[in-house]
């Protein structure tokens, strides 16, 4: 087991550790994830979030704390920085508006000032949302806060259409769910609120879930058994959303985390939720899509005890999303890995530190340590900043050069090469790089995009045509280059 900071035991009660010692754990399964790494916080983390919140094409790790007696460290924004090394850097920390009547409860990476930088927002309960915007030296301005009661858990995405990134909220229980609209301004329009009713214990998600390529709004509720688990407000072209329409896994079960992914394989997001306690009474279960762009009855699986957090992501790199899921106070991670025929395998565990409770946004999966597989973060309240890094090494498909058509061109005329057609199918091209080959000697010079060259054909003397040979080299985001070449033909005359 990896070794414990002396800080993080502390927090645990002696008899927690007895307990948990006994308790029939999983296995330790490697086959996916290596033994967890533990990044102590001091205070108390409630969510986790990835992205590159410094502009470097790295993905990081943001983490909210909240109260635990530890004024270095309560009610801070903790950013880990990947480093070239793809190791995280030592946490820097940021102040926020956080006390104890309002906690930070949820935390959110996206472009709040449309200025194609990635920003936080986190989401203290029913107080504020507060926003921490990425300048171009790769830190945070000074934040600032939207007064809000729907605060309790945030998520962003586009939510009218328009290309700007959008926040969604909701408070502890209550009748609404929140939208805040980003302006061209980079601000945000007052709240419109749309019936949703969830209990307490609720989480909140954002995706599309009728295929009709806008974002809708699940709010899952976690209390009260009066209420549906499920909410769903499903987005309309004009920018606004749907009346809710509810969805319930039956009887008197109450549902602890959510999460939207294709998990049956047919091309169309699911909505999976966990819920019960011990077994045999603790599952996740699945809402399927169907053509119809509602949701089928929930189908339940047997989970490990106290299944909480719920994530979907393709965490064996074959092209089907997998369901990541926590176990409060049973020392481990759920996998359940999505099979060829769309059928959800049985669950795989994995040892993660005792934590007897997590907050549904303290679990999240991306790529941080550059390799190209997925990884899994969790906000834990006993270990800080826990990480299971992913065993496999995506490889990267090389990217594919085009330099386009051959053609003939007039001597003494402007051209311009292109590979714009150029594309890398499992990530971006970063650079292109022309150069000629062969032919009489044109000066190139930087077109109008980054894919292009122009040159002026030369003047021929004593031949009818030239034959000039131009190769593009594009590099992708892996490092991987490919090459392609055109022939550009100069005549004095164009029939």
């Amino acid at each position: 087991m990896p070794q414990k900071s002396i800080q993080a035991l502390k927090k645990i009660p002696a008899y927690l550790i007895l307990i948990s010692s006994l308790l029939p754990v999983a296995q330790a399964n490697t086959d996916l994830f290596n033994p967890y790494l533990s990044l102590p916080t001091g205070s108390w983390p409630e969510a986790v979030d990835v992205g590159d919140v410094n502009g470097d094409g790295r993905n990081d790790v943001v983490l909210t704390t909240s109260f635990y007696f530890d004024p270095e460290n309560d009610y801070k924004l903790f950013v880990f920085l990947q480093d070239e090394q793809g190791q995280l850097s030592a946490p820097i920390k940021y102040s926020t508006v956080g006390s104890y009547t309002a906690r930070p409860q949820t935390v959110a990476i996206g472009d709040y000032n449309n200025d194609s930088l990635l920003d936080v927002a986190v989401g203290h309960d029913r107080a504020y949302i507060e926003i921490f915007t990425q300048n171009s030296a790769g830190t945070f301005d000074l934040s600032t806060t939207i007064p809000s009661i729907y605060s309790t858990k945030i998520r962003s995405a586009d939510l009218n259409n328009d290309g700007l990134t959008d926040i969604a909220g909701i408070g502890w229980g209550g009748s609404d769910a929140a939208v805040y609209l980003q302006l061209d301004n980079g601000t945000f329009d007052l709240a419109q609120t749309y019936y949703a009713p969830h209990g307490g214990y609720d989480d909140l998600e954002l995706g599309d879930i009728n295929n009709d390529g806008l974002n809708d709004i699940i709010v899952m509720s976690g209390q009260a058994y009066a209420y549906d688990n499920i909410a769903v407000l499903t987005q309309n072209i004009s920018g606004s959303f749907d009346p809710v329409v509810p969805y319930d896994i039956g009887g008197n079960e109450l549902t602890r985390g959510t999460t939207i992914g294709d998990l049956n394989g047919d091309g169309l997001n699911d909505i999976a939720v966990s819920y019960g306690g011990n077994r045999p009474n603790s599952h996740v279960a699945l809402f399927s899509q169907n053509s119809t762009g509602t949701l089928e009855d929930a189908i339940s699986h047997t989970s490990l005890d106290i299944p909480e957090p719920v994530h979907a992501a393709d965490v064996n790199l074959d092209g089907l999303d997998d369901l990541v899921v926590l176990h409060g106070g049973w020392v481990s991670m759920g996998v359940y890995l999505q099979q060829a025929d769309g059928q959800l395998a049985p669950e795989s565990l994995y040892t993660i530190p005792y934590a007897s409770h997590y907050n549904p946004h303290g679990l999240a999966v991306g790529d941080i340590n550059s390799d190209g597989s997925p990884d899994v973060v969790i906000a834990d309240s006993n270990n800080g900043l826990v990480v299971l890094s992913n065993t496999l090494v995506a490889v990267n498909t090389p990217p594919v050069a085009d330099a386009g058509s051959d053609a003939t061109i007039k001597q003494r005329k402007t051209f311009t090469l292109d590979a714009a057609n150029s594309y890398d199918t499992d990530g971006s091209i970063v650079s292109y790089s022309w150069r000629q080959l062969s032919g009489k000697y044109v000066q190139l010079q930087s077109g109008d995009t980054a894919s292009s060259m122009s040159f002026r054909a030369p003047k021929l003397r004593g031949r009818r045509s030239e034959a000039l040979l131009f190769e593009v080299t594009v590099e992708d985001d892996k490092g991987d280059v490919s090459s392609d070449q055109v022939t550009i033909t100069v005549v004095k005359n164009l029939e």
